[in-house]
């Protein structure tokens, strides 16, 4: 035996069509989520490649950048540190 639900479902037809609608927009947004990841999977994984940059490397740095919190993430990696100053030009630890 099941467990009543503990909420009103709604039954208007223009509620169920409205609710159903937002459904399929997030899903369409997951959609759209899980594409962008393939590509930026597909891109570090093309940068190590051609460039012989390890991908952990590639992945904090780019993360790195799109947050600008290099100096946050400076001591986990004196390595990251270097390529990043290396490839923007900007001095991490002054």
């Amino acid at each position: 035996m099941s467990n009543p639900v503990s909420f009103v479902i709604p039954n208007n037809p223009e509620d169920k069509k409205n609710i159903l609608k937002s459904t399929q927009e997030i899903c369409d947004s997951f959609t759209r989520i899980q594409g962008e990841r393939d590509f930026i999977k597909a891109e570090i994984e093309a940068l190590s490649e051609k460039f012989e940059v390890p991908k952990k490397i590639l992945n904090r740095f780019v993360k790195a950048y799109y947050k600008a919190n290099i100096k946050d993430v400076a001591s986990e990696s004196e390595e990251l540190v270097e390529f990043y100053e290396q490839l923007t030009g900007d001095v991490v630890n002054e």
